[in-house]
């Protein structure tokens, strides 16, 4: 990708406003305010919401489509990019077509439909320059904004836009073997202010260890399979502000432990766990990233170092977290957080935490740090303990 494009794997500027740190300043948090339970509690009943009432698909996309006319229309890059004029000039029309192609669309879950559905138009926008400017753009203004909890047709928009891409990625998982159940490393490389490198900094030597924590609630981001081509993303241009630091997100994604998930499946044969939280989608993008897609993810930061080589000029701030790649997102999953449903609920968490947890504490003690490794261990020891007195 020519280096001043806008891009899903550089643009820290669209996306602050959702990267939530633990323990750190409101700067940098998802809903920021003191009322953010509140909120997360009634996006959870507007999906909810959809779930229960599918047949109601035409109003929510008429909701939808009034809500997107209502954001400003992303302009087309003009400055320093003359040479790739005629590519930009397709790339943006052509995200045009997709973004009509998806108001247009009639998307199932597999389990409420016959055949196979291959359509894929909610990814295929997000992966287009245009797509992604227009609807993660919608959806950062949607979920930073205040009263969007209290306008339902605004928070019904935004939450069915986030289910058409769920479908998308599990229909995308099941109709392709080998993006399923992803695991391994990948990246995000990004140019931050001094601010965010110092939040970032904060987050990683928080005391409380639970704390050091990254997470993007409900939203979507692109990372690279491929190390060096994330670094491209955080080189210095000549149009690189002078306040900016290389920093780049290295992330180890792996399953939940196999002994859990079986344990769980077979008490709750019912509920649906997918990997749709980390996809690679190289096939579908047509960009050169070997793109990664991690929906809704929750980093555990087990490391954050200065690498003084790779750049050859600058230090870059790499920060080492885990993440896992599963969750219970599904049309069934409809959350009433009371009786069997807020035990299944308890149970899933209590299987995140152990997993995760045991994951940290292995690269804690590549990393030598011992003591950071004792208290992974012992939280996995207490994850495991209420997995087991629930199930």
């Amino acid at each position: 990708m020519p280096v001043g494009l806008p891009s899903r794997f550089g643009q820290w500027n669209l996306e602050v406003g959702l990267w939530r740190l633990g323990g750190v300043s409101e700067s940098v948090t998802f809903f920021p305010g003191p009322d953010v339970d509140r909120r997360m509690a009634e996006v959870r009943e507007a999906i909810s919401h959809i779930r229960l009432h599918w047949d109601l698909y035409p109003q929510f996309m008429d909701e939808l489509r009034t809500f997107l006319e209502e954001v400003p229309e992303p302009s087309l890059p003009r400055s320093g990019l003359e040479a790739y004029r005629p590519e930009l000039e397709a790339s943006w029309e052509e995200g045009r077509k997709g973004l009509e192609a998806l108001l247009s669309s009639r998307k199932e879950w597999p389990e409420l439909r016959d055949g196979p559905d291959e359509d894929y138009s909610a990814i295929r926008l997000y992966t287009s320059i245009y797509g992604y400017l227009r609807m993660f753009g919608a959806m950062n203004i949607a979920f930073r904004e205040s009263d969007t909890t209290r306008d339902e047709k605004k928070l019904r928009a935004v939450t069915f836009l986030v289910e058409l891409l769920n479908i998308d990625l599990y229909n995308y998982i099941r109709s392709n073997p080998e993006a399923d159940n992803f695991e391994g490393h990948v990246y995000r490389g990004m140019r931050v202010s001094s601010k965010d490198l110092d939040d970032y900094v904060r987050a990683a030597a928080n005391e409380d260890r639970g704390k050091r924590y990254i997470s993007i609630p409900l939203s979507m981001t692109s990372t690279s399979a491929t190390k060096g081509k994330a670094l491209s993303f955080v080189r210095r241009t000549k149009k690189t502000p002078a306040d900016s630091h290389a920093l780049l997100l290295d992330v180890s994604v792996h399953s939940l432990d196999p002994t859990l998930l079986t344990a769980y499946r077979q008490a709750f044969p019912e509920s649906i766990v997918t990997s749709l939280c980390s996809v690679p989608i190289q096939k579908l993008s047509k960009l050169p990233e070997d793109e990664v897609l991690l929906r809704g993810p929750f980093f555990q930061i087990v490391h954050i170092y200065r690498d003084e080589d790779s750049l050859r000029g600058e230090p870059l701030h790499v920060v080492q977290a885990i993440m896992l790649n599963s969750n219970r997102d599904h049309v069934t999953a409809v959350a009433t957080n009371t009786g069997e449903d807020e035990r299944m609920r308890n149970i899933f968490r209590f299987m995140a935490m152990a997993s995760r947890s045991t994951r940290c504490a292995e690269h804690a003690e590549n990393y030598g740090l011992a003591a950071d490794s004792g208290y992974y261990r012992n939280a996995a020891e207490h994850a495991y303990a209420d997995f087991s007195a629930l199930m």
